[in-house]
Order: C-alpha cells, then structure tokens, then sequence
C-alpha cells in the first residue's frame, strides 16, 4: 500500500522500505510490486515502482508472533524450491520454525535472488515469474477466503499453493512421489491448512483464470522441474488445480507417473 501511494501521488515521490515482518524482509520490500485488491482478487490495481533503498534490521523478528514468523517463512520455502535445493535440505530438517533458526543469511539469499531476478526482469514478464511459484493457487485460495468472510494471512494461502503445485508438478512428470511427499509433508507437518468441500475447490479451482500470468485465457503456471529448479509458463488445466486442492494422501511411491494413477 505504502509503494502504491508513493508511486501515484504526485506521479511518484521517494521510497524507502524498512521491513518489519519476515514476509516483508525476504519478498514484499523487494522488486517494486506496489499492489492494492479489487473486489477481493490479489494485486489487481498495481504499480512497479522500485524503492530506494531496502533497510533490514532482523531484530524486529523477535517482535513478532509466531504465526507472522510462519506467515513469511513459506517464502522462504518457495525460494529453496524453485533456486537452492541446498536450502531446502537444511529447511526440511527444522523440527520447529522459529526466528532462533532463521539465520541472517537465509534472508540475504531470499533477498538477493529477487534482486537478481528484478534486474533481469522488472515488469515481470519472463524469468521474474519464477518467483510467482504456489502464488497461482495461494492467491485464488486468498479470494476464495475474502469472499467467504475467513480470511487467511499470505504465507499459510502461499504454503497451500506450494504443495498443490509441486503436486501438480508431479502430475506432469517433473518432480518425483518421493519429492512431492516431502514438501507436502513438511508444509502440512508446520502449518493449519484449511479443508475444502468439492464444491469450495471448484470455485478456487476458477479463481486461478484470473492469475496475471495467464495467455490467451490458459492457465500458466510455475512448476518445479526438479527441486531447486522452477520452470515458468507450464500450462495446466482446471482439473489439474482442482486435483491437487482433493489430494489429501500422499502420492504411492509405486506410481508410475501417470495422471491416471495419480488421480
């Protein structure tokens, strides 16, 4: 809200974020998204206006509870998923999130790859969009949720988004049973996911055609070629969201990657 306010008013004056969450110190302070919601859907009137300056002081972690810990965390996840299989090893051996556990340098890499990313592609328009990994279905999860009165903090909707894609990933013979598992059961063994009825799931399933990465009204989504690698602008289909929001079982690691016998 502050970027949007500071890149309209007057047609732009300076900005300078200073952080205070973990979500905003790993991804919202970085890369100039300056985003408001239209009746309810994510980011729908927005700006790209890079601040100034991004100060971090990872002291006002300690000041935090520890759902707003979480809530930031499932950035983190993201990051080690599509950029730093190195990461992802030493994350999914956390028994417990906490800030005592969150290195600084965790955060810098997190920081710095969107950084990178940003320079590359600021409007967001090709190798940016890796960073849009479990935000197609986290963010139709989030105005599924406002539109219901129940809403859900960005992290917990993200950390949902990521198990439906990397299981979506599966589906599309990138990703082994072995990885989807882990990642699924590491992100439901840490966070209170929501339940959805089949007719709850359609609906979501729907809000996905309203994603900004979207062509020619197809679904466009980041997968996970293999863990640390994500892969933009990998056509899916409704059934393919809808699927992954029903699977509640782990996937058989006697699969043959097929859609039938994951289905």
């Amino acid at each position: 809200m502050g970027g949007f306010v500071a890149a309209t008013f007057k047609r732009g004056i300076r900005l300078i974020n200073i952080p205070t969450t973990l979500l905003a110190m790993i991804d919202a302070a970085h890369g100039g998204k300056n985003g408001i919601n239209l009746q309810h859907y994510k980011n729908t009137i927005g700006t790209f206006y890079l601040p100034d300056e991004v100060l971090i002081d990872p002291t006002f972690l300690k000041t935090l509870p520890q759902e707003e810990i979480l809530n930031g965390f499932a950035e983190l996840i993201k990051y080690a998923l599509i950029a730093d299989a190195e990461l992802w090893e030493q994350l999914k051996k956390l028994q417990h999130i906490s800030t005592h556990q969150i290195p600084q340098i965790w955060l810098e890499k997190a920081a710095n790859f969107k950084q990178e990313l940003t320079k590359k592609d600021l409007f967001d328009k090709n190798e940016r969009q890796l960073l849009n990994f479990g935000h197609t279905v986290g963010h139709a999860i989030e105005t599924f949720m406002q539109m219901n009165d129940r809403p859900i903090a960005h992290g917990f909707a993200v950390a949902q988004g990521i198990c439906c894609e990397a299981y979506i990933s599966y589906l599309h013979q990138f990703i082994s049973p072995h990885q989807v598992n882990e990642i699924c059961d590491f992100i439901k063994k840490h966070y209170d996911l929501p339940l959805f009825s089949e007719e709850e799931v359609s609906h979501i399933a729907k809000n996905c055609m309203q994603d900004k990465k979207n062509l020619n009204n197809d679904i466009r989504m980041v997968l996970l070629k293999d863990v640390g690698q994500g892969v933009v602008k990998q056509g899916v289909t409704v059934g393919d969201i809808e699927g992954s929001l029903k699977n509640k079982k782990s996937v058989s690691l006697h699969s043959h990657w097929l859609r039938s016998s994951a289905e």
